[in-house]
């Protein structure tokens, strides 16, 4: 089975999955490893990256071909964005504190902090779908 084929057949959950890790170890390795920035910049770069480049990406991967007004995704997304990446950045630096006070020293590298992203971005998000669906029903 070629490569193209096995990337096809995933599901559309684990490529978005897999996007938000990849993204979130790239901005990890230039802004964390390369340019020695903290968990709050770090927060913000993935914020602007997210807005500009990964959602498009998504939005691509679900709908297809269609095109998305750029306004829009100035206006909403960037602050939600930034809000959710801030968040997520500084619940890792707290885990990852408190994992290496309490247990055992650990450091992050690209590809566990982009997991952990990754992980923890799902799960905020699945959380406030999950909360948003619940009080639209009890709207109704």
């Amino acid at each position: 089975m070629k490569l193209k084929d096995r990337l096809n057949a995933l599901d559309d959950r684990v490529k978005v999955f897999l996007l938000h890790a990849y993204v979130a170890g790239v901005v990890f390795l230039i802004a964390a490893i390369g340019l020695g920035l903290g968990f709050f910049e770090i927060g913000i770069f993935l914020g602007i990256v997210n807005s500009f480049i990964t959602d498009p990406l998504i939005a691509n991967i679900r709908l297809g071909n269609k095109a998305e007004d750029v306004k829009v995704i100035a206006r909403f997304r960037i602050a939600k964005n930034l809000l959710l990446s801030i968040l997520v950045c500084y619940f890792i630096a707290w885990l990852r504190f408190t994992i290496s006070v309490h247990v055992l020293q650990v450091y992050l590298e690209p590809i566990s902090f982009g997991l952990l992203y990754g992980t923890i971005h799902l799960l905020i998000v699945k959380i406030f779908s999950q909360r948003k669906l619940l009080s639209k029903k009890r709207l109704i």
